[in-house]
């Protein structure tokens, strides 16, 4: 067939319309081949034309052509003009002329044109200011147009007022006997917020079922949301992501958002960190703020896409400049750690005040955080205070621990361990492990509440069964002694097992006794070796002391008085008098460091000074004797005094031998006796003779007293 065969072939199907002319106007060609809004009229007019209404070519003639008729009463060129107008073909586009041209066909009864100055009211009111928004509303509402009824509603419901809400209620409800879903879910939501109606999940979930029903997907997401936090219907999370998904399918970027929640936590759907991704995606491209702030947190957490801070500083910001508050938190935290940009505490603070401003709890917290170490900003404790307790009295519950530790120091606030005790309790019943922790210190102790190792054990065990590392370790040295519990060496190591493998170096180091005592476990010095070695590695000086035992004496590892002396050495710089003592010992027999009773003696001396009693009679010792130091009777007799105090027994035999023989200190036999028993007692069993020479020696003086008596 030839292409002038197809023309004729199309023309005989579709005629043109009958015009003035061959021109045909821009209006006439836009009814025929353009987008047009209302079928209606579309319809009627395009009926017409078909008839041969006869207007002229050009646009300017067409215009007055039909201006003419409208005056004349035509409703058809009433109809006409304002869609000219209102879409701006064949004539500039003028929204207010064309409602006029509306209006006028309107008045003598026409329905379509009623319709049309309707939906015109509505478009003109919305870019204005609230009482020019009221009058065009009014208007339109007049012409029956659902969208002008819930605008009256929406702004009565901005008042806020008892006598307004009242109002929304009315409009919206006749919003709904016209069968507008959207004022249908204005109902539901004035029912979830308790706003003119009591509040009520039921009614609202009632209500937005019948909105989501007539297919508006912003009720469909608001439906879902009650099934997913059951809120006035049973929690169905299955369902709320169904709902989800027919929102979505219609362009909701809320419902993106949400569903992407579930997708991320597993909560009705099955696990998917990639799909979460993808819905945060798609709904902060359609602008949804939370969703451009969940895309941030995507990308800085590596949820479903490749870890990228930059990108996760571009979203976070991008919902921040939008003024969403948990955003400027997230990109607060990223100044305030460096990740992803420069490191930065004056902009971290000045975001972290800009969504506490808008009540955002956990940016309340990180402020006082700030005043209180002071970074960003001069240190404050009052300040500290202040905003923790904003956060602490809208329930936060790591600000209520940091309330109660600001009592328990006395800072920004006088010190209180009773005030302290309270808020660590209600942070602790609010899930806070920290203040569990705390609290279970503070039975311990005594302070602030009345002593009890039951109570104490009891917070300790809330806070390790949340994972507290330190409390697990503290329920198994109470486990282990039988304190405020019934003693269990197994579950003492069960509990320091746990805190160990979360990289607690103290629980490693218990954990390394354990297995070199036999106590609840199996002896296993190759054990004990590994769990010192973890703890010695994280700088613990009590595990580098063991170590260097261990490498001393070769248990559970091959024998090295080197490496024995350099972990002394560690853990002597680290403070441990023990290590300095052992340290100390190698130096005085020359073994893996160079002989030298100086050396040995300051070693011994550092040891003392900090009340190691080995220590102390070692220096004792030395001061008798003149061993590395300059001989000092009267020293030796005072540190074996402080060693013999702590129960040493060999410092109570040579205090006991000091006062038998007046060195140091004046002569005493009874007193000497007193030492040596205490020695014997204390299990020094060479001193049971001395006991028994002195013993027999002040009797018979006794006896030979009694015969010179008179």
């Amino acid at each position: 067939m030839s292409r002038f065969s197809i023309i004729v072939l199309y023309l005989l199907r579709n005629p043109l319309p009958m015009v003035s002319n061959e021109r045909t106007p821009s209006i006439v060609g836009w009814l025929i081949d353009g987008p047009v809004k209302d079928d209606k009229a579309h319809d009627r007019l395009r009926a017409r034309i078909d008839k041969g209404w006869g207007i002229p070519g050009s646009d300017d003639e067409a215009r007055g052509y039909l201006e003419e008729l409208a005056l004349g009463g035509d409703a058809d060129a009433c109809l006409l003009l304002g869609l000219m107008l209102e879409n701006g073909v064949g004539a500039p586009e003028s929204l207010q002329d064309a409602l006029g041209w509306y209006q006028r066909a309107a008045y003598a009864g026409d329905p379509l044109s009623a319709e049309r100055a309707g939906e015109v009211c509505f478009e003109l009111g919305l870019p204005q200011g609230t009482e020019k928004k009221k009058a065009f509303w009014k208007t339109g509402s007049r012409y029956g147009n659902a969208d002008c009824v819930r605008g009256l509603g929406w702004l009565c419901e901005s008042e806020g007022t008892e006598k307004s809400l009242a109002e929304a209620v009315k409009l919206y409800m006749r919003g709904v006997s016209m069968g507008d879903s959207k004022s249908v879910r204005c109902i539901g939501n004035l029912y979830e917020r308790g706003l003119g109606l009591p509040q009520s999940y039921e009614k609202a979930a009632e209500w937005y079922g019948k909105s989501a029903d007539m297919g508006y997907s912003e009720a469909q997401c608001d439906l879902g949301y009650l099934y997913d936090k059951g809120l006035g219907v049973e929690q169905d999370c299955g369902k709320a992501a169904r709902l989800y998904g027919m929102s979505a399918d219609q362009g909701c970027a809320r419902a993106f958002n949400n569903l992407g929640l579930l997708y991320a936590t597993g909560n009705g759907v099955d696990e998917d960190e990639t799909h979460a991704f993808e819905c945060f995606s798609e709904a902060a491209k359609m602008g949804d703020v939370d969703a451009a702030n969940n895309l941030g947190y995507a990308y800085e957490h590596a949820l479903g896409v490749e870890r990228d801070c930059s990108k996760a500083l571009m979203w976070y910001s991008m919902a921040a400049d939008l003024g969403e508050m948990h955003a400027q938190c997230n990109l607060a935290s990223m100044y305030r750690k460096g990740r992803g940009v420069e490191k930065d505490y004056r902009k971290a603070f000045e975001l972290y005040s800009e969504s506490a401003a808008q009540g955002h709890v956990v940016a309340e917290y990180y402020l006082g955080e700030m005043y209180e170490s002071g970074d960003g900003v001069e240190q404050d404790y009052r300040k500290a205070m202040e905003w923790y307790m904003r956060a602490a009295e809208h329930g936060d519950e790591d600000a209520q621990n940091s309330v109660g530790t600001l009592y328990l120091n006395g800072h920004g606030v006088p010190k209180s361990y009773e005030v302290a005790a309270r808020w660590y309790r209600k942070a602790a019943e609010n899930g806070s492990s920290d203040a569990a922790y705390n609290l279970g210190r503070l039975y311990e102790t005594g302070r602030g509440v009345q002593l009890s190792e039951e109570d104490a054990f009891k917070w300790y065990l809330k806070a390790a069964e949340q994972g507290d590392a330190d409390a697990q370790n503290n329920v198994g040295i109470m486990f282990e002694n039988g304190r405020g519990t019934e003693q269990s060496e197994k579950k003492a190591v069960e509990w320091y097992r746990k805190a160990a493998e979360q990289g607690l170096a103290t629980a490693q180091y218990n954990m390394g006794v354990v297995c070199e005592n036999g106590i609840g476990v199996l002896v296993s010095y190759e054990e004990a070796f590994g769990w010192f070695l973890k703890a010695a590695e994280q700088g613990d000086a009590s595990a580098q002391c063991s170590l260097g035992i261990l490498y001393e004496t070769g248990e559970g590892v091959e024998q090295s008085y080197e490496k024995a002396a350099g972990w002394y050495r560690k853990s002597a710089e680290n403070g441990d008098p023990e290590a300095m003592f052992h340290l100390g010992l190698l130096h005085l027999d020359g073994l893996g460091v160079p002989a030298s009773d100086e050396e040995a003696f300051k070693l011994f001396l550092e040891s003392a000074e900090d009340g190691y009693d080995r220590a102390q009679n070692n220096v004792g010792y030395m001061y008798e004797h003149g061993q590395g130091v300059g001989q000092d009777i009267g020293k030796a007799f005072e540190w074996y005094s402080k060693a013999a105090d702590q129960g040493h027994m060999l410092a109570q035999h040579s205090l006991g031998r000091l006062y038998e023989e007046g060195k140091g200190v004046g002569r005493s036999p009874e007193t000497a006796l007193e030492w040596y028993r205490r020695s014997l007692e204390s299990g020094n069993e060479e001193a049971g003779e001395d006991v028994e020479r002195l013993r027999s020696e002040l009797s018979g003086r006794a006896s030979f007293q009694e015969r010179r008596s008179p």
